[in-house]
């Protein structure tokens, strides 16, 4: 049996947006003497899937910490205890992130 009339879809496409970039780092990368207390903040240029972020996270040394959102574009890390005195903290986010 053929269709009962003609049925037409449009759609247009375009170029993908550009990837997301961390644009604001608290404390600054490299920096030393950070209160031991402090939250973490990472800042992005774009609204983030926080799950693919949280996923995508890793701190080292590790330790236990909470992470709360503003607007899907700013990551408040807080560790549930101080940090260690004298240590150096590693935060990585890899590409996984969107």
């Amino acid at each position: 049996m053929p269709l009962f009339e003609t049925y037409e879809s449009a759609f247009a496409t375009k170029e993908a947006d550009a990837a997301p970039k961390v644009t604001m780092v608290s404390p600054e990368n490299g920096s030393v003497g950070e209160k031991v207390g402090q939250p973490i903040i990472l800042g992005f240029d774009s609204v983030m899937s926080t799950i693919s972020v949280e996923a995508a996270l890793s701190i080292s040394p590790h330790f236990q910490y909470s992470i709360v959102w503003t607007d899907d574009t700013v990551a408040t890390i807080q560790s549930h205890a101080p940090l260690d005195t004298n240590t150096k903290y590693t935060v990585t986010l890899n590409a996984n992130a969107k």
